[in-house]
């Protein structure tokens, strides 16, 4: 419907133009100095209604972008927000893991070095045993996200 009336509108500015320039090739220019006025004046309104029409369709066309781009970027944060919170949440559990692997580790390693301990102690068991201790090994790894 817009592009008909701009259409159309379009085509009285031509057919006005035409209708002008053959005034003015005919020499009647002179003659006809209120109709160019009025031509004129015909040219401004035109100009005016198309440049109303377009700023209205601007107007529409930015109305509906509007809400629908603030929908959007909502939807885009909220997104975000809830990622965030989810690798927060997974990292956090994953650290637990690696505190609890630890935590296991180093009481083998005090469970070792008292069985060291022990074993340098002349009043003991298994004094010169070196064969009866167990060095632990750690298998705990640093979850990439406390990096």
């Amino acid at each position: 419907m817009k592009k008909k009336i701009i259409s159309s509108v379009a085509l009285g500015v031509i057919i006005l133009s035409g209708v002008y320039m053959l005034g003015v090739s005919k020499g009647k220019n002179n003659s006809q100095t209120p109709n160019n006025q009025q031509l004129e004046d015909l040219q401004k309104s035109i100009n005016d209604q198309s440049s109303k029409i377009d700023n209205l369709q601007k107007e529409k066309v930015s109305s509906k972008n509007s809400p629908t781009s603030i929908d959007a970027q909502a939807i885009i944060k909220s997104s975000i927000e809830k990622t965030n919170q989810e690798e927060q949440a997974k990292c956090q559990q994953e650290l637990n893991e690696y505190n609890s692997c630890l935590a296991e580790y180093n009481s083998k390693m005090a469970e070792y070095n008292s069985c060291l301990a022990e074993e340098a102690n002349p009043n003991s068991w298994r004094y010169g045993k070196t064969s009866l201790c167990f060095k632990p090994s750690s298998y705990c790894f640093k979850p990439v996200c406390t990096y």
